[in-house]
């Protein structure tokens, strides 16, 4: 007679091997381990000790970069520093590009909460590279600068003072006064 899925009356009973002693016993056993088995425990104790302390070091530096971050004060950097900050937002470039392309995209086919979220986050954007010293070179009606626009056209405006900035075709961006990239832009100029 074959028993399937059914309890078997005259099956042996498994006994549960105790497989850690040391660790775990009823309380009326004794624990039995090696001086060996106990000596490398204590010393995974100590070891595990050390590496929690220092954890809990790099959690106390972390919390504490993390509140002078959010609280605006920024930890003085070395020149070297200067030029690694240059090249992040250098290649931050293309990927705002990107970002304005799908904002313009959005404004021109999107929803309305789609263009008011686009806006939002944009502004935001902006307003925290600008508080890390990156900002956009050129502006709709700011005087051209030659040092940080290069004009690719002219046109006649007589709404507008001449030598200004009429349209800006590729942003430029500086990072203090440091030019990243010069805007490409339409200058006004007099009527011929």
């Amino acid at each position: 007679m074959k028993w399937k899925n059914e309890y078997r009356p005259f099956a042996p009973r498994r006994v549960p091997r105790v497989r850690f002693p040391f660790i775990i016993a009823s309380v009326d056993q004794k624990a039995t381990a090696s001086p060996e088995t106990l000596k490398s425990i204590l010393e995974q104790n100590i070891e595990n000790g050390t590496k929690i302390s220092k954890l809990l070091k790099n959690m106390v530096y972390l919390e504490s970069a993390l509140d002078e971050l959010l609280e605006g004060n920024h930890i003085e950097h070395a020149a070297g520093d200067e030029l690694d900050m240059s090249g992040f937002f250098s290649e931050l470039i293309p990927i705002l590009d990107n970002l304005d392309r799908l904002r313009q995209a959005v404004m021109e086919t999107g929803q309305e909460e789609w263009r008011d979220g686009m806006d939002i986050f944009h502004g935001k954007m902006m307003d925290l590279l600008k508080s890390r010293g990156f900002h956009a070179s050129a502006a709709i009606g700011m005087a051209f600068d030659a040092a940080r626009h290069e004009a690719v056209g002219a046109t006649h405006d007589p709404h507008m003072p001449q030598g200004s900035i009429w349209e800006i075709i590729e942003p430029g961006w500086l990072y203090g006064n440091t030019v990243l990239r010069y805007a490409k832009v339409t200058v006004v100029k007099e009527k011929e």
